[in-house]
């Protein structure tokens, strides 16, 4: 498995839905073997796993709705965004800010991952599968 999926603790789920992959990180989002990966959402009707980098919280408006009706059951959708401490990026966005659509949705976060020096993923999964102590209870 590659460094990036075993970062995000994929194990065995599958098919995935990758979206909006930087020209950086386009090899390693190929997913590990055996998995399948999806980028077309019309293509994935249920998607057990999604991963989209999202530069501004306008992208995540965008793109939010299409995986979170996709997100079935105890699925992980993740969202990768660029760290206000990133040197080579700028981005207005951060991970206390920008997520209340999602709670719209039904997804609650779950743990933080760094995804490399420049981005980390905020993990969401159904109301109902976020530990309590993970929602700040």
């Amino acid at each position: 498995m590659t460094p990036l999926f075993k970062t995000l603790s994929l194990r065995d789920r599958t098919p995935i839905v990758v979206r909006d992959t930087p020209s950086g990180f386009e090899p390693e989002s190929g997913g590990p073997s055996g998995v399948e990966v999806v980028r077309a959402l019309e293509v994935a009707e249920n998607a057990v796993f999604a991963l989209a980098f999202v530069l501004d919280r306008q992208r995540l408006e965008d793109v939010a709705p299409d995986l979170t009706v996709r997100a079935q059951g105890d699925a992980v959708v993740e969202f990768a965004y660029l760290r206000l401490t990133s040197k080579p990026y700028e981005s207005g966005f951060n991970r206390c800010e920008g997520w209340a659509s999602l709670a719209q949705e039904g997804l609650g976060p779950a743990p933080q991952v760094a995804v490399d020096e420049d981005r980390s993923a905020v993990r969401f999964r159904r109301i109902e599968y976020v530990r309590p102590s993970s929602r700040g209870a």
